[in-house]
């Protein structure tokens, strides 16, 4: 990142030139020169075309950095020669439609504020100072038997909205109450502590609801804005966003390749099943929706997970029919979610999957995708186990240990807890980013109080051979065991029974393609 925050607005007749100059490169280069792909690029809709700030040339620093930048390096001398003939303004705004065009996130700092955000919201943004402090990306820490260290690393899952346009039969997390849409004042504190926390080199960002995409494209471009202005130099921040896919059409897949935002997908299984619990408000079923939505995004390469909720019609259904689905549809990469009953006094009448059942289930996905190889499913938690069971890093948290301080679950409102799983536990609520920063609430007493609290219950679990897997497996795991299994037992996380089966299978070398 070459140059953090903009220094000189541009007029819109130099804009015009550079738009003219690269226009003109597009007529005498053709299409394999392409530049008119990058003039196309440079403007995007949903942000006005005429209004740029400039600051230190990125692409037309040197035409070496021009062909760096297009990867070509008779490119870069046609586009050399171009700027030549242009006058410094009109260089800078060329340079500005390059940036917009090859790195479109970095980019958004060429925009005013006042392109995204009112009077009084851009005059807050500029007060609040954004730090230059150099960040050190994070290599995460990890040997076999030990947790994770996390140390300048933070994962913040955001609840930017409760609202959510369906109701599904087992699901705590949508509020139909006012209020429920996470405000500028909470957007902008949340993005000034995360990014600008001395302690974090590298963040994930996921975007998280009810449902997200509800909030519409400038919303989001918002946000993007917001992490971008506090951004240092030299730090990485990821974006993810966690959605039904009943809204996604070509304008979201658009947005999201465009801002390099990763997409999960969250579904009930083949239609029968998914018809039965995934419902609009109005009770209409979804099934056909969500399919037209992952279609796109698996078409534009967008898709990275579909998140399976399993409850008891999917138990019934069976683990084959559940290979068969995925397989089907072409959705190779699945994470498998239990129903969980709520947290705090939950809700009367909601089922949910015990461990035991759970683990069952994983192992007869196991056994039923390898009776159907091709093309291969990759299932998150069988595959991260097997990891783990071979001594290499199972690449998942649940299996990593050491979560409290690195991951966040931030509410409209701002408080935030200790992973968005405990959402309506006011004990796993650790502060507020309207009155505290990260580093504050990292250290206390609520946040240790509950990293100690996981640290004496891995204790009591590291007789069991299987610890040095699961490092005493999720948190949130334990809580509901202790709670609603009469037969819970404090000295083993739940996963012995499918830790034995990879080790059998390990020792015998029929594991499946190992990940």
């Amino acid at each position: 990142m070459s140059s953090l925050h903009m220094e000189e607005t541009l007029p819109p007749e130099a804009l015009g030139r550079a738009r003219d100059a690269l226009a003109g490169l597009a007529g005498t280069q053709g299409e394999a020169g392409g530049f008119r792909e990058l003039l196309e690029l440079a403007a995007p809709a949903e942000l006005p075309a005429d209004v740029a700030v400039a600051g230190r040339p990125v692409v037309l620093r040197s035409q070496a950095s021009a062909a760096l930048a297009l990867g070509s390096e008779p490119r870069a001398a046609a586009l050399w020669a171009a700027a030549e003939g242009l006058d410094e303004a009109g260089r800078a705004a060329l340079d500005v439609l390059l940036r917009r065009a090859l790195d479109p996130v970095e980019a958004l700092a060429t925009w005013p504020l006042e392109a995204l955000f009112t009077a009084d919201e851009a005059a807050w943004l500029r007060a609040a100072r954004p730090s230059q402090a150099p960040a050190t990306p994070t290599r995460l820490r990890w040997a076999p038997g030990q947790d994770m260290a996390y140390a300048g690393y933070a994962c913040a899952i955001v609840k930017i909205t409760r609202l959510c346009n369906l109701r599904c039969t087992y699901c705590h997390d949508w509020r139909a109450e006012t209020n429920q849409i996470m405000t500028f004042p909470v957007q902008a504190r949340l993005f000034q502590e995360l990014i600008g926390s001395g302690q974090h080199g590298t963040i994930e960002v996921v975007w998280h609801g009810g449902e997200p995409t509800l909030l519409g494209q400038r919303a989001f471009l918002r946000t993007l804005a917001l992490e971008r202005w506090f951004q240092r130099p030299g730090q990485q921040v990821f974006n993810r966003i966690q959605t039904n896919a009943t809204t996604i059409d070509e304008g979201w897949v658009r947005f999201f390749l465009r801002y390099r935002m990763h997409v999960g997908v969250s579904l009930d299984g083949p239609p029968e099943l998914h018809d039965r619990t995934r419902l609009h408000v109005s009770g209409r079923t979804t099934f056909a929706e969500v399919r037209r939505g992952l279609r796109l995004l698996r078409e534009a390469d967008l898709l990275k997970h579909v998140y399976l909720v399993i409850g008891g019609a999917t138990l019934a259904a069976g683990a084959e029919r559940i290979i068969r689905f995925l397989q089907e549809e072409g959705l190779t990469r699945v994470g498998v979610l239990p129903t969980r009953p709520g947290n705090g006094a939950g809700r009367p009448g909601v089922e949910w999957v015990d461990r035991a059942t759970y683990v069952r289930f994983l192992l007869e996905l196991d056994r039923a995708r390898k009776a159907r190889p091709e093309p291969w499913i990759h299932v998150r938690e069988l595959d991260s186990a097997a990891r783990a069971a071979r001594g290499e890093v199972a690449g998942h948290c649940e299996l990593l240990g050491n979560c409290v301080g690195a991951f966040f679950s931030i509410e409209p409102d701002g408080s935030v807890g200790h992973c968005d799983k405990f959402v309506g536990d006011p004990d796993y609520t650790i502060g507020n980013v309207l009155t505290q920063s990260f580093d504050e609430m990292r250290v206390g007493p609520r946040a240790q109080a509950l990293a100690a609290g996981n640290r004496a219950a891995q204790a009591q679990q590291q007789g069991c051979r299987y610890f040095k897997y699961c490092r005493g497996w999720c948190p949130h795991e334990r809580y509901v065991a202790e709670r609603h299994d009469p037969g819970h037992d404090p000295s083993c996380c739940g996963l012995s029974e499918l830790f034995q089966v990879l080790e059998e299978e390990e020792a015998s070398h029929a594991i499946g393609p190992r990940q």
